[in-house]
C-alpha cells in the first residue's frame, strides 16, 4: 500500500503544494517505511504551517515524530492543542494517553483512559493503552480485563493479543498464555509477550520481523518498560541504528 499512498499524497501536493494533510501523511510514511527523520521534519514543518492546523496533523506529528525521538513533553503539548480543536475525537485522546504512558506516569494514564472511554467505550486502542499501563503498574488482573476487551473489539490486533498473553503469563496461567501466544506472528505484540516471558532470542526475532514488515508500532519501541532489561544488548542497539533512532 505504501507506494499507492505516497503517490496519492504527491498528487495532492501537485494540486496544492500547501496541502497540510498530504505533507503530514508523507511525514508519517517517511519514518514508518524508510526511517528518514529529516524528510519527516520537513514535511511536518510544512503541515504545521496551515491555519488552522488540522487536529490529525498534530496527532501524526506527536505520535510518529516527537514520541519516537523522546520528545514526550512536546508530544503532550501537540495532543492538547489537537484536543482543543476536537475534544470528542478518540484518536486524539489516544494521542494524549500514549505520551503519559511513555513518560511512565501509569496511574495517570489509567485514569485518563477511563475518562476517555466514557466518550466511546468501543475504541480498542484506548483499552490497549490502559492495559499496557495497568501491566506496567503491576495491576495484572485489571490489565487482563482491559486487554480482553481490546481483543474482543479488534481480534486482528496483534499487540493486544501479545499483551493479553503476557498478562496471563504474569499471573501464572500458562494455559491461557500459550493459547494466545500461538496466535502471534513476528510483531511488536509478539516481542512484548516474549519479553514478559523472558524468551530473549524469540523477542529479538519478533522485533526483527516487525522491522522487516515496517510495523508502525515499532517506532515507539523506546516507550515500553518491557524492553528495559535488554536496552544495552547489541541486538537492541543495532535495531535502533537501523531505525536511525538515538
Amino acid at each position: 500500500m505504501a507506494p499507492l499512498a505516497k503517490s496519492a499524497a504527491q498528487k495532492a501536493l501537485a494540486l496544492d503544494p500547501a496541502n497540510s494533510e498530504a505533507h503530514s501523511v508523507l511525514a508519517a510514511m517517511a519514518v514508518i517505511f524508510v526511517y528518514d527523520w529529516k524528510s519527516a521534519e520537513t514535511h511536518h514543518r510544512k503541515a504545521l504551517a496551515a491555519e488552522p492546523v488540522p487536529p490529525l496533523v498534530r496527532f501524526r506529528y506527536a505520535y510518529f515524530y516527537l514520541l519516537p525521538l523522546g520528545r514526550i513533553h512536546d508530544a503532550m503539548e501537540q495532543s492538547g492543542l489537537a484536543l482543543d480543536t476536537d475534544p470528542l475525537y478518540m484518536p486524539l485522546h489516544f494521542g494524549m494517553a500514549w505520551p503519559l504512558y511513555a513518560a511512565r506516569r501509569y496511574r495517570e494514564t489509567i485514569e485518563y483512559a477511563r475518562r476517555a472511554l466514557e466518550i466511546d467505550a468501543n475504541f480498542y486502542m484506548m483499552w490497549n493503552v490502559m492495559g499496557l499501563a495497568q501491566l506496567a503498574a503491576g495491576l495484572t488482573q485489571e490489565a487482563i480485563v482491559s486487554l480482553k476487551r481490546c481483543v474482543e473489539l479488534a481480534p486482528w490486533f496483534q499487540t493486544g493479543i501479545g499483551l493479553l498473553a503476557a498478562a496471563w503469563y504474569r499471573v501464572g496461567d500458562r494455559e491461557h498464555s500459550e493459547e494466545w501466544a500461538r496466535k502471534l506472528g513476528h510483531t511488536v505484540g509478539a516481542a512484548l509477550y516474549y519479553a514478559a516471558a523472558g524468551e530473549v532470542d524469540a523477542m529479538f526475532e519478533a522485533l526483527d520481523g516487525a522491522h522487516r514488515q515496517r510495523e508502525g508500532l515499532l517506532l515507539n519501541i523506546q516507550s515500553h518498560p518491557f524492553f528495559d532489561p535488554w536496552r544495552a544488548d547489541p541486538r537492541f542497539q543495532a535495531l535502533l541504528r537501523r531505525m536511525n533512532l538515538p
